[in-house]
């Protein structure tokens, strides 16, 4: 994933308050499918060598074909006004302020005590990479 489809991922996540790892996951959960097909549009149009379709499934972990798909849908969602509209807008303000927005972070569970012994740490690995226990991405090389 470059630099700049993690700041689009980024932002559609402060945009919309889906977890980065939901928007690069498998869920295909009501809420996070729209924030991912907004990413997916926003990527394509971005223009450049790696926003082609088969590029942008690789980020994703998805086929082209599902990329297109998304497109189609987000193209179809914006004619009519559909909440992508208002999530591409959102995000497109997000990126145009030049603002590091933080993922959202998924709500985590307070931290067991512990009797001496250092708490254990946990990597979240998505199909990109894996989650630092900060909800930073770090894109596997």
């Amino acid at each position: 994933m470059t630099r700049r489809q993690r700041q689009i991922v980024n932002a559609v996540s402060a945009a919309t308050g889906v977890p980065v790892s939901d928007i690069l996951g498998r869920h295909r959960y009501h809420a996070v499918i729209p924030a991912r097909q907004a990413a997916q549009y926003l990527m394509a149009l971005d223009g450049g060598p790696f926003n082609s379709h088969t590029a942008i499934g690789k980020a994703f972990g998805r086929e082209h074909t599902t990329v297109w798909w998304g497109i189609v849908q987000s193209k179809r969602d914006i004619a009519v006004g559909g909440p992508r509209s208002a999530i591409i807008r959102r995000v497109q303000e997000i990126l145009a302020s030049k603002e590091r927005p933080a993922p959202a972070q998924p709500e985590q569970q307070p931290p067991a005590p512990h009797h001496g012994a250092m708490p254990r740490i946990v990597k979240r690995v998505t199909s990109a990479g894996w989650m630092e226990p900060d909800g930073s991405l770090v894109v596997a090389p």
